[in-house]
């Protein structure tokens, strides 16, 4: 064996590697053939045989890959990783980079960096922290792209990993994470997969044939480790309260939390300094209180939100369905509240088609697919359906419908929405002033819900003769109102919220966008005609509900008439005499007040 390390054959640059396959039994004459090989030969090339004696060869995956490098000192060592990891994957794969340079002082080098090696570069305005500048690195990378493989910067390759990786994620769809087998520049094992008690398997020990296996695990390190897209789209991407550390851990839990399997994958194989930003010892994390704080604070998140051990199956397990309706969703957040206040231990999901309601809500662990099959697998311990749970109550504001359906007391009926700094941002570039009135002219096609286009723009007239400026929101489908900026179909679910959050005033019918503006205190006025708002606004907040008297429309509230459930709209006089009856002028007289 010494002879063989003497060969002129073995470049420097393996000769780690023939030691580190000597730890793992390979036999001498084995090295030997690979050792003897031609001159020519790249590292590259013996690097793969030394690795996989046993003929594995790079596979074929289909699908397209997006890298996710965030760096906050953009220096050489990201010069190292991208110039390693498209090396290693040109030619083997179709993949995109984007780099994140979250908040760094050398903004200079991560655009020179994002110009050579082809990638795209996303600035973030300060330091966000990992997870954030992961999420942001997601959303402005290819959404077709069917792994998602997130790399530190302190790492290189010597072999396509992330082929390897996206291979496993290929091959067992019941996978949501796939982590990757990181040595230290010595050749030791830096990280095999993770333990229950978060130890590293294998940690400093020579790589063993045990380190080149592939198997289930219960985490696997964020330094580098492949993401399903499907299980990215239900989880909604990292939780963005953790900084700098603990994050990869919560999404491994996360998805052993609602169904899926972690992989470890030892076939796929790099170089890892650990620490490269942070520090890799106490001693050295210690020295940037910073990063020390923010390693600690991630400790404290992942506690208070798992408990301890493995929380995944020791906790009680909690679900609540509502299946759509995005305002009637965003109406069972003082719920979930309260299920948290009685469970702080637990485990909560939702199961909705509108999972964005929940984003960065602390009460909930999870919102999945309104139809999510663990459901009636026995999986979860309490199960509370609320779906037509106010269609079938309809005589009764809709949180006590839900709040009865769950046998608990409700008494705060505030509503939990959370924006981020890119949401807030872009309310305050579409309404540079605060003197917009938001109007959402919805078509709903339930009659006793619609107030005729001509009476929204006999409002947006006068509203605009008294010096505001109107901004249309809803959907392409809702009806075209003269206003001074049109964002119908123009913007997500929390840009809209922002959007109300941010106006003066905010008029329309019941639905979504009026709940938004109950959320954050926005001055508003609603028009109701077929409902009565006493069974959908928030007693003492903000809205000024407005319908017509029951002594000129005798049916008013016919909704709460009729047979149950009730989930359509239909007129049983010649036409919808309680919206008809309310008039631009009274409409109007309401946000003159509010504006004042």
């Amino acid at each position: 064996m010494k002879r063989l390390m003497k060969l002129k054959f073995v470049s420097p640059s393996l000769q780690k590697v023939v030691a580190v396959v000597r730890a793992s039994n390979a036999s001498e004459a084995m090295l030997r053939e690979y050792a003897e090989a031609p001159e020519d030969k790249s590292d590259s090339e013996l690097l793969g045989k030394l690795m996989y004696p046993d003929g594995t060869i790079v596979p074929s995956t289909p699908g397209k890959i997006l890298f996710v490098i965030p760096t906050y000192y953009a220096n050489e060592k990201l010069e190292r990783c991208l110039k390693t990891l498209t090396e290693q994957h040109d030619g083997k794969i179709d993949y995109e980079i984007v780099i994140v340079n979250d908040g760094g002082p050398n903004l200079d080098a991560a655009l020179l960096l994002s110009a050579k090696y082809k990638a795209k570069l996303v600035q973030m305005a300060k330091n966000s922290g990992f997870s954030a500048a992961v999420n942001s690195g997601i959303r402005t990378g290819d959404e077709n792209a069917k792994s998602i493989i997130l790399v530190n910067d302190d790492l290189w390759f010597k072999m396509p990993a992330g082929v390897f990786l996206a291979d496993v994620l290929e091959r067992k769809p019941d996978v949501a994470i796939a982590g990757a087998l990181l040595l230290y520049p010595d050749g030791r094992v830096q990280h095999a997969g993770i333990t229950e008690d978060f130890k590293h398997i294998l940690h400093g020990q020579p790589a063993s044939k045990e380190a080149f296996e592939e198997r289930d695990a219960w985490a696997v390190t964020g330094a580098l480790f492949a993401i399903s897209r499907n299980f990215l789209n239900q989880c909604g991407g990292l939780d963005e309260r953790y900084k700098l550390a603990w994050e990869d851990t919560d999404l491994c839990t996360t998805a052993k939390a609602i169904g899926w399997k972690i992989k470890y994958c030892g076939k796929a194989v790099a170089y890892h300094e650990e620490g490269g930003t942070r520090g890799r010892t106490l001693e050295t994390k210690q020295k940037n209180p910073v990063w020390m704080a923010r390693d600690i604070a991630g400790q404290t998140i992942f506690c208070k939100k798992w408990g301890k051990g493995n929380p995944t199956f020791q906790a009680k397990k909690i679900i609540i369905r509502r299946k759509d309706a995005a305002g009637d969703v965003l109406l069972t957040t003082p719920i979930l509240r309260e299920i948290r206040k009685k469970n702080p231990d637990s485990i909560i999901s939702v199961a909705t088609d509108f999972g964005c309601v929940f984003r960065d809500n602390p009460y909930v662990s999870f919102a999945l697919p309104s139809e999510h099959a663990w459901i009636t697998k026995g999986f979860y311990d309490l199960f509370y359906d609320l779906n037509l749970s106010y269609e079938k109550n309809p005589n009764k504001h809709i949180i006590k419908a839900y709040s009865e359906t769950c046998g608990i007391d409700v008494s705060d009926w505030k509503l939990d929405l959370y924006l981020r700094e890119h949401d807030l941002a872009f309310a305050k570039r579409m309404l540079d002033e605060d003197t917009w009135v938001v109007l959402h002219s919805r078509f709903f096609g339930w009659a006793g819900r619609e107030w005729p286009a001509e009476n929204f723009n006999q409002l947006s007239s006068n509203i605009r003769d008294r010096g505001k400026k109107v901004v249309l929101v809803g959907s392409n489908q809702d009806q075209l109102i003269q206003s001074d900026l049109d964002l119908r179909g123009k913007t997500s679910f929390h840009e809209l919220a922002a959007i109300i959050k941010k106006a003066s005033c905010f008029v329309g019918v019941d639905s979504l966008p009026m709940h938004l503006a109950q959320a954050f205190g926005t001055p508003s006025v609603a028009l109701f005609g077929s409902i009565n708002p006493e069974y959908r606004v928030i007693p003492g907040g903000c809205v000024w509900p407005i319908t017509v008297s029951r002594e000129v429309v005798a049916c008013l509230g016919c909704h709460h008439k009729s047979v149950i459930p009730k989930t359509t709209g239909s007129c049983e006089m010649d036409r919808p005499h309680c919206m008809e009856n309310i008039t631009p002028e009274i409409v109007f007289s309401a946000v003159e007040k509010i504006m004042i």
